[in-house]
């Protein structure tokens, strides 16, 4: 069934919507995003690559977004660290198209899948956020931070309840000097505790203010 809703949604929805579209340029974009999902990305690579206009490549970024196939966080900025990527990273939200542009169909595949770390990352940042959104909470917003010495926070929660970073990873254990970019960004901005979300079994407190949540409770 995703084959057809994928070209349902390419050969009927983009037609009608946009019908001066290069529908070809559009699938290419699709699909070299499937690659780089969850990643900083470069409009001016995706653009020589499918030979088009960086503006043709925001464009297309664009509708991908506004038709929720696509999420973008904005790197988090803060004047406590100097050395920050300010790029915006992004994913897809629906996994099952990621895999689909992928070509994995089956347990297997998608087991021997290179990126799978990455793929789990994005499914759990895009489930919290579709919980959140869900809720009262107000004033929401979501970065990710990464430093130019390759430190990274996947989340960065902002809202009326305070600033929330949340770490992911795929493994069911993980090492605290896996950490140390959270448990510094607690301490530098004095917050009350961070979030591990991994594939462990139960929850637990893995520092004084770091707590671990298996995936399975999201």
């Amino acid at each position: 069934w995703m084959e057809n809703y994928f070209y349902t949604y390419i050969n009927r929805d983009m037609r009608a919507l946009f019908p001066r579209i290069d529908l070809l340029k559009y699938r290419r974009v699709l699909a070299m995003l499937s690659h780089l999902s969850g990643t900083i990305i470069n409009k001016a690579e995706i653009a020589r690559s499918i030979e088009a206009s960086e503006k043709s490549v925001r464009d297309y970024m664009d509708i991908i977004s506004g038709t929720y196939f696509w999420r973008q966080l904005e790197a988090h900025t803060t004047p406590k660290i100097k050395t920050t990527v300010k790029l915006a990273k992004g994913y897809f939200r629906d996994s099952g198209l990621l895999f689909y542009l992928q070509n994995i169909h089956t347990y297997e595949e998608l087991n021997n899948y290179p990126m799978l770390g990455r793929v789990f990352e994005h499914f759990i940042v895009e489930e919290i956020i579709k919980g959140l959104e869900a809720t009262d909470a107000r004033n929401l917003r979501y970065s990710h931070l990464r430093t130019k010495a390759g430190a990274e926070i996947d989340l960065i929660l902002e809202g009326s309840f305070g600033m929330l970073p949340i770490e992911v990873k795929y493994q069911s254990m993980t090492r605290k000097k896996q950490l140390l970019a959270l448990q510094n960004f607690i301490d530098m901005h004095k917050l009350p505790c961070g979030i591990l979300i991994n594939n462990a079994t139960e929850a637990c407190m893995l520092t004084d203010k770091i707590v671990q949540i298996p995936a399975t409770c999201i």
